[in-house]
């Protein structure tokens, strides 16, 4: 190993250069997701789209009857009321 010269200067410093933005940008990027992540919680928000899926998703079946297209749950259901 040779002593360190002004053209192995020149090649290292700027790939160690990069690696550390790289790395700090990384950093930043991961720390400001999880803080937006926490304030879409904190508003409300965080599972809107996840229950708009669930909802569109479980809100029309197929049933012996509609065996082909899937019709709106509410469109057949009949609540049964019993009390004992």
């Amino acid at each position: 190993m040779g002593p360190l010269t002004e053209k192995t200067l020149e090649t290292c410093i700027p790939a160690l250069s990069k690696s550390l933005a790289e790395s700090l940008l990384r950093s930043a990027a991961k720390k400001v997701k999880e803080e937006w992540n926490k304030a879409k919680i904190d508003w409300g928000t965080a599972f809107e789209a996840y229950l708009q899926r669930a909802q569109e998703r479980n809100s029309k079946m197929k049933t012996l009857i509609y065996r082909y297209k899937p019709r709106p749950l509410y469109d057949f259901y009949e609540f049964i009321d019993l009390r004992m």
